[in-house]
């Protein structure tokens, strides 16, 4: 399935290149992006060569890559896992996120193990689930922590 209205991702890490490059061309092409990432999770790991590269980095790149969309953080809006709302959780481990969650319109779920990192993708073995079940896709998105999430800084809205 192809998205066509919104796209909702949790993970803690985020910069797998095809996955990113993906998620560009939807909201490129209208498709609402919202993400939920753990602000400074496993940044030492993260930004080692290979590895894709730190939450703080793969922010920085979308939002240069959406630089020509004067509606740039409403297509695609990332925020920092919170749990006040106010301030990102910003050490690894407890109370952090660490959440693998991903709906398509209202119509597509996936949850699991895998991070959207070169990590998770390329060299862990990991198990994600897919359920096509609108009603499960809504009963599983109740983990879903978007709205009580800070936005970055480069969309501080």
């Amino acid at each position: 399935a192809v998205a066509k209205r919104e796209i909702l991702i949790q993970t803690p890490n985020l910069n797998e290149p095809i996955m990113v490059a993906a998620l560009l061309a939807a909201a490129k092409g209208g498709v609402r992006v919202d993400v939920v990432l753990s602000k400074n999770f496993e940044d030492g790991t993260e930004a080692l060569p290979g590895r894709g590269g730190t939450n703080d980095d793969t922010v920085e790149y979308i939002y240069e890559e959406m630089a020509g969309y004067a509606d740039a953080c409403d297509r695609f809006r990332v925020r920092w896992y919170s749990e006040d709302g106010q301030t990102p959780v910003t050490i690894n481990g407890p109370p952090n996120s660490h959440l693998k969650f991903m709906a398509v319109d209202g119509e597509v779920v996936i949850v699991g193990s895998s991070n959207h990192d070169v990590q998770s993708w390329h060299n862990s073995r990991e198990l994600m689930v897919v359920a096509d079940d609108p009603v499960t896709v809504e009963a599983w998105s109740s983990v879903y922590t978007f709205d009580s999430a800070v936005p970055t800084a480069l969309c501080g809205r």
